[in-house]
């Protein structure tokens, strides 16, 4: 293989994700770099393939992607929202990104390796606003998904504290309130006795649920909040995800008080 060095330039303030890249890696005794430490040079004609450079630069990039770019972007656009949700927003959006990670590493791959097979000189700064341009206005659509993400959640939390609010200080109307969901996704209530106290299916219940476009779930909390229990049983027949998400949300509402029971 002929003599070739590829020199990698990089902006000051991703020294941190730099020194990462340089150190502990196979490749690391044929890299270099000036006392300035703004760029490197990997000895080419010392590698036998170049996979893992390849692959250790898509990894440096993504690393750069989350850091730099995706906190820019959420900071200097969404002026409107305070630090605290910012920092929300961002959490929602590496969620997102990290769910579609392997694919985007795949991507950059293939744009890295076809830049170095082409050229000497890579400029991460240059090759994400130009060879990952298209890629970059990804992150716009991701943050503002992000953004919606964390807004739903953050009123459902304030909903959820000012219901808990409102049933810590309601005085307890019955001793147990048992909760049978059904493997149709009905629920059943009834007392320690066994004696059914609301009916969740009647007509008079399912025509106030259409008026008020409330769900199965909105009901069920209502009724619970209405007979006010000091504890409460649920015996889940179905074991799925909705079910689950209901059980979540009376604990959050009830806690301390819920017990749960689960058919085989």
């Amino acid at each position: 293989m002929t003599d070739r060095t590829m020199q990698i330039s990089f902006l000051p303030q991703d020294i941190g994700l730099i020194r990462g890249f340089l150190y502990g890696k196979d490749y690391s005794k044929i890299i270099s770099y000036d006392k300035k430490l703004d760029r490197i040079y990997v000895d080419m004609s010392e590698m036998e393939g170049y996979d893992s450079l390849c692959s250790e630069i898509a990894d440096l990039i993504i690393s750069l992607i989350k850091e730099r770019n995706l906190k820019d972007y959420i900071w200097k656009t969404y002026t409107n929202i305070n630090e605290e949700d910012k920092k929300n927003v961002y959490i929602e959006a590496i969620s997102l990104f990290d769910k579609k990670q392997d694919f985007i590493k795949e991507t950059i791959y293939s744009k890295v390796n076809e830049f170095i097979i082409e050229n000497d000189d890579l400029n991460l700064d240059g090759f994400l606003k130009f060879r990952m341009k298209d890629f970059i206005s990804y992150i716009s659509i991701l943050s503002d998904i992000a953004l919606e993400e964390h807004l739903i959640k953050r009123d459902k939390k304030e909903f959820l504290d000012s219901l808990k609010y409102f049933i810590d200080i309601q005085e307890a109307k019955m001793e147990l309130l048992r909760i049978t969901i059904m493997k149709d996704g009905r629920f059943i209530l009834s007392d320690e006795n066994g004696n059914e106290v609301e009916n969740l299916n009647n007509e008079e219940i399912r025509n106030l649920a259409m008026q008020e476009d409330l769900n199965n779930e909105d009901i069920l909390i209502s009724a619970i909040m209405t007979l006010c229990p000091k504890k409460i049983e649920i015996l889940d027949n179905s074991n799925n995800k909705k079910s689950k998400e209901i059980i979540e949300i009376v604990n959050l509402l009830f806690e301390g008080k819920v017990t749960v029971i689960y058919s085989n």
